[in-house]
């Protein structure tokens, strides 16, 4: 007799569930990780000097951006996917894990982001 458990009949068996949280100091060097690697342009070169983040109609986040030799700040607007890149790359970085397939989201809670895990370890199968 043979017990096979398939995915996609049945409820995954495990789910792994984290939250990394980031102070205002982490996500500025996420962005900076992120605009020393695209190749977008996403944001000027200079000082990040501060980060606003606005979860309005979906997550976004000005950035604040001092210029050698200029008086005036640039502001640049990340979308919540280059948000999330940004993110991902110091994880990557600081070698937190972070499973390519898991569901990820991110929050707004007080001063920090919080990006939210949910991964769901492929369903094994039993023979007997």
């Amino acid at each position: 007799m043979t017990d096979r458990t398939s995915s996609s009949s049945s409820p995954s068996m495990i789910v792994e569930s984290r939250r990394i949280v980031f102070n205002d100091t982490a996500l500025r060097l996420a962005i900076r990780l992120y605009a020393d690697v695209s190749t977008q342009g996403d944001l000027p070169q200079g000082v990040i000097t501060g980060v606003d983040l606005r979860d309005n109609d979906g997550l976004s986040a000005t950035v604040f951006v001092q210029q050698s030799g200029a008086s005036m700040l640039r502001e640049a607007v990340l979308s919540q996917q280059k948000i999330l890149a940004a993110l991902l790359l110091l994880c990557r970085s600081q070698k937190i894990p972070v499973p390519r397939q898991a569901d990820k989201s991110l929050t707004v809670a007080g001063s920090r982001l919080v990006l939210d895990i949910k991964h769901k370890p492929r369903t094994i199968t039993l023979s007997t």
